[in-house]
């Protein structure tokens, strides 16, 4: 018995020292949408984080999914200054329907919904560059289509 009660003494022992103190937290937390309401326009901000942080359904739903995604995966990042077109953040924050899907911009990467019922497609070209637009822009660019920086390998 004893033997055993060294041992646990000594795997907690080496348990604290692998894990080290508890780290106490520096500050509030970050909002988690910061980055997005940066992108957004002005006058649409405050209405846009009302509306993340309001109860949860369908809308919201759709919704929060843009703004986690606002640019394709292998897009730049946003230039310093740039908003998302404001027609763009009319149409996410309102939409015709209820539920809509995504697609993005071939050439900038831009999030660009579209909808499930007439119309189909509310923007047949991104709003922000004129880019062509499809499901599979979101995965990879456009490689007709070297403005966003982006060569075949």
């Amino acid at each position: 018995m004893l033997r055993t009660a060294v041992r646990v003494a000594r795997l907690e022992t080496l348990a604290a020292w692998a894990i080290g103190p508890p780290v106490a937290p520096t500050g509030p937390e970050p909002d988690p949408w910061a980055e997005v309401l940066a992108l957004v326009p002005a006058e649409f901000r405050a209405a846009l984080a009302a509306k993340l942080g309001g109860p949860y359904d369908a809308d919201v739903e759709a919704l929060a999914s843009w703004t986690s995604a606002p640019l394709a995966p292998w897009a730049r990042p946003a230039a310093p200054g740039f908003r998302v077109p404001a027609a763009l953040v009319a149409w996410v924050m309102d939409p015709p329907h209820r539920y809509w899907a995504g697609h993005h911009c071939g050439a900038c990467g831009l999030a660009v919904p579209v909808g499930l019922d007439d119309p189909i497609r509310p923007f047949p070209a991104c709003p922000a560059c004129g880019g062509a637009t499809s499901y599979a822009a979101y995965g990879r660019p456009d490689p007709e289509d070297h403005s966003c920086g982006w060569r075949p390998g």
